[in-house]
C-alpha cells in the first residue's frame, strides 16, 4: 500500500461518480431460481425431480397436499404415467428464496395448462412447490 488516496471515478460529464459498497457475494451460496428451473428442466426430460424436494418437502395444489420426498416420487410416478406433463416456463421470479414461475404444462392428450408455480428454495432444495392453475374460464 502506498498511502495514497485512490483517484475518484469519474462519469461521462466528467463528475465524480459515487461508489457503492456492496456485500460480498457469496459464490457457493445456491440460486432459488437455478433451482427451480432444473425442476422444469427435469420434468420436461422426464428425469425424476423427487430428489429437488427436501425430505420434508411439500407439493400443494389443487386440493390436495403431498409431504415427504417419498410420496411426491409416488406422485410425479402418478402423473407422468397417465398425462405425462411437460413445463414451458413462460416467466420466472424470486425474491429471497420464493421463485414464481408462470408456465404451460403440455399434457400427452393434447390439453394445455396455464399455471403458476410458487416456490419455497431451502438451501439447494425445493421446500414446497404450490401449483396454481391460471386457465380462464370458458363463457357460454
Amino acid at each position: 500500500m502506498t498511502g495514497r488516496a485512490p483517484s475518484p471515478s469519474r462519469n461521462r460529464g466528467g463528475q465524480e461518480a459515487t461508489r457503492l459498497s456492496c456485500p460480498p457475494v457469496d459464490e457457493a451460496a445456491p440460486d432459488p431460481v437455478a433451482v427451480a428451473l432444473e425442476y422444469f428442466r427435469r420434468m420436461r426430460s422426464g428425469e425424476p425431480v423427487a430428489e429437488l424436494f427436501s425430505d420434508d418437502g411439500e407439493l400443494i395444489g389443487l386440493g390436495a397436499r403431498v409431504v415427504g420426498r417419498d410420496a411426491i416420487r409416488a406422485f410425479y410416478a402418478t402423473a407422468r404415467a397417465d398425462a405425462a406433463p411437460r413445463p414451458e416456463t413462460l416467466a420466472i421470479a424470486a425474491d429471497g428464496d420464493r421463485v414464481l414461475a408462470e408456465a404451460h404444462i403440455h399434457l400427452a392428450d393434447g390439453t394445455r395448462m396455464h399455471v403458476v408455480d410458487g416456490f419455497e428454495i431451502r438451501g439447494d432444495a425445493i421446500r414446497s412447490l404450490t401449483y396454481f392453475v391460471a386457465d380462464y374460464p370458458t363463457l357460454d
